[in-house]
């Protein structure tokens, strides 16, 4: 295996591939800068099956062979075609081999690289904080970073034609703009530098720590994202923005009690940020307080109704409520935002299932597959629906296809008992 200079992928076709369309521009941006590009030959082996790695593969050139074993010994091969992805989770062995069926080129992340990225998608899933109101406490209108810095150096040339030089804390405003500016390009060494600079000047300036907790949030640093916003906090005690931030670290660390309270007193301090509801939501979710999930969530939809996570998150607080209409009217809107949200057909084919309506739940269910990443619990209630409607071959397929994607013990004892129960009948 040899190393193989070449350009890398075009950050903007990253978010067409499965896993990656919900990611960040940010997100997006730093996976192509640290892509790696790799040839192998052809039966070379480029993942071997019960090794535990995590791993992002995307083919660039040639053919590539997912290949899994079915409690009945036959081999399964699922190909993989150029510009297509896969993920192995590395908290155990993999279930599934990876190999060249032909000479191949892949870009990949090394092992590091991918905790990285997992830790970015979970903050991109999770969060979702926006980038612009999460860290312009002192700027609530909706003016882009150019407006900004155009306003500010305005400003900087009226002081200077009065002849009043500008104070420090001016100056901390001015490194705080110019550091947004720079996250914005990806330049985050330099918005750093540019937050520490502001602090000095003023060490009460406490977007300048708000903005460096996001930075070592963005970079996996979790203890030192909540030290820089807990003293944002005790420097500006009204920001709902901080106050979410925290609740979303401290989620990340575990601590959800403490998550939660944050959160809670984001929501007591908003001023109309949807995303501080959609965060509560999300923590009494964790907790199985679905009443109060579902009340977060509708405040979030009242202040931004085109958001389709809320939507879907909606849909599962009304499910376990069993209001099941409601929940199916959610799932709806999440897809008219987001045709690709899988999880949402998901939803549509569990209530159809549960209701006996098995053709609709077939339809959901292989809408769910074909959707986004390969889902291993849609594959396995999809199965289920086709053993009901006595398709048996789509059914094994079905699990199949579950068994090699899921190291859910629960999940495969019950696919190779339906398995069993499918190779037994005629």
């Amino acid at each position: 295996m040899a190393a193989v200079d070449g350009n890398k992928v075009n950050w903007h076709e990253l978010r067409r591939l499965p896993g990656l369309r919900q990611a960040s521009d940010a997100t997006l941006r730093w996976v192509q800068r640290h892509l790696q590009q790799r040839a192998y030959e052809a039966g070379e082996t480029i993942l071997h099956q019960g090794q535990a790695c995590e791993f992002l593969g995307i083919v660039k050139d040639g053919k590539v062979d997912v290949v899994s074993q079915t409690p009945g010994g036959r081999s399964l091969v699922v190909p993989v075609s150029p510009q297509a992805s896969f993920f192995v989770d590395g908290s155990a062995p993999s279930t599934v081999k990876v190999q060249a069926s032909t000479p191949a080129v892949l870009w990949h992340l090394s092992a590091s690289d991918f905790e990285t990225l997992k830790q970015r998608l979970a903050k991109d899933a999770q969060s979702r904080i926006h980038r612009w109101y999460s860290f312009i406490n002192t700027l609530r209108h909706k003016r882009s970073l150019t407006r900004i810095m155009a306003a500010l150096t305005l400003l900087l040339l009226v002081w200077g034609a009065l002849n009043l030089p500008p104070g420090r804390k001016f100056r901390a405003d001015v490194c705080y703009a110019r550091g947004l500016l720079h996250i914005e390009r990806g330049e985050d060494g330099l918005a750093s530098q540019d937050f520490v600079a502001a602090l000095k000047l003023d060490p009460a300036h406490a977007s300048s720590y708000g903005a460096l907790g996001y930075l070592y949030y963005m970079h996996g640093d979790l203890d030192r994202a909540r030290i820089a916003l807990e003293r944002a906090a005790r420097r500006d005690a009204t920001s709902d923005v901080i106050q979410n931030n925290l609740g979303v670290v401290r989620h990340q660390l575990g601590q959800d009690e403490a998550s939660l309270n944050h959160f809670l007193r984001a929501a007591d301090l908003s001023r109309n940020v949807a995303q501080v509801y959609a965060n509560l939501g999300d923590a009494y979710m964790r907790q199985g307080d679905w009443q109060n999930a579902g009340r977060a969530y509708r405040e979030a939809l009242r202040i931004d109704y085109k958001t389709s996570e809320t939507h879907f998150n909606l849909g599962v607080a009304y499910y376990y409520l069993g209001q099941l209409e409601n929940a199916q009217g959610e799932f709806m809107r999440a897809l008219q935002l987001n045709p690709w949200l899988g999880e949402a057909y998901l939803g549509l084919g569990l209530i159809d299932y549960e209701a006996d309506n098995l053709e609709g739940a077939q339809l959901a269910f292989q809408q769910a597959v074909n959707s986004q990443s390969p889902n291993p619990t849609a594959y396995f209630y999809l199965g289920l629906t086709e053993k009901r409607l006595q398709n048996k071959d789509h059914a094994v397929s079905a699990f199949e296809r579950a068994l090699g994607l899921t190291d859910d013990l629960v999940m495969r004892q019950q696919a190779e008992w339906h398995l069993k129960s499918l190779w037994a009948s005629p």
